[in-house]
């Protein structure tokens, strides 16, 4: 008789100071997303890692790992179906808590107060988020329909952080 265990490798969902800004880490690995609504304008996009190593940057001691940021097509939530000329490469700055992201041009919709991703590392108009919490998770999906699997995962949240209740 043969008897299999499996284990499902789980990563960290991070939740920071800005709503409109999510992040996943698992195994070394960075993605995430940053969607904002503006009474005037909106800004969405994923991004994920390029390449598995990061190497300091003199500047502030932060770690620079290359990113590549893409918009959702159309009513598609496939990888493969979106839009490449939307495909933009950039760096994730992090340092302890803090992130920068920096885009090497502008996301469509954004560039304005829906958020702005352009400006340097140092450049004090570069907005620094804030990790403020870390939960466990499995990964980071988009749904286009309604659902309730977001009702779980508040749940979920919310028993795993005091404050929350």
């Amino acid at each position: 008789m043969f008897f299999f265990i499996t284990c499902a490798n789980a990563g960290e969902a991070l939740i920071f100071n800005d709503s409109g800004l999510t992040g996943y880490k698992e195994a070394g690995s960075i993605a995430g997303i940053y969607s904002s609504v503006s009474t005037r304008f909106s800004c969405l996009f994923i991004f994920f890692q390029r390449e598995p190593q990061f190497y300091s940057v003199n500047k502030d001691g932060f770690s620079n790992t290359k990113i590549m940021t893409f918009t959702p097509g159309d009513g598609l939530l496939v990888f493969e179906d979106r839009d490449k000329k939307f495909d933009i490469f950039g760096n994730l700055y992090r340092r302890d808590e803090r992130w920068i992201i920096r885009t090497s041009r502008a996301q469509a919709g954004c560039e304005n107060s829906a958020g702005a991703f352009t400006f340097d590392l140092g450049d004090p108009s570069a907005r620094v988020y804030r990790v403020v919490q870390k939960i466990p998770a499995i990964g980071i999906r988009l749904v286009k329909n309604k659902t309730f699997l977001m009702c779980v995962l508040w749940t979920l949240a919310s028993t795993s952080n005091p404050r929350a209740k």
